[in-house]
């Protein structure tokens, strides 16, 4: 079956304006700027993990991934209540900023260093 409207929306970019919106059977279209994350053996897309020792260190090396330096907007948000970092996350997306988590009244050493 040939896929037809193919199309393709990126929560930053927005709407992506695609060259072909149609695939057919065993024809791979899809690729990727960064090579190592997309296999064109197989077709998949690779997603890269960020981790740090904690969930503070981790949120540090995810913006440090997905954000240049001197961003316009950071967003801070409690590490001890995943609703505020999943509003936070929302927010972000949409002005291009990344969420840092707290703890409380203090800020942990790997947000404070980032």
């Amino acid at each position: 079956m040939t896929l037809s409207g193919v199309s393709v929306t990126d929560p930053k970019a927005g709407k992506v304006t695609c060259p072909e919106t149609s695939l057919a059977p065993g024809k791979n279209k899809v690729t990727a700027s960064d090579s190592e994350s997309f296999d064109p053996d197989t077709g998949q897309v690779i997603a890269d993990r960020h981790a740090g020792p904690e969930r503070y260190a981790t949120a540090v090396e995810i913006s440090k991934a997905t954000f240049a330096p001197g961003v316009e907007a950071v967003y801070v948000a409690t590490g001890a209540s995943f609703p505020d970092a999943l509003a936070g996350g929302a927010a972000g997306a949409l002005q291009d900023g990344p969420v840092l988590l707290v703890a409380g009244e203090t800020i942990p050493k790997a947000t404070a260093a980032s």
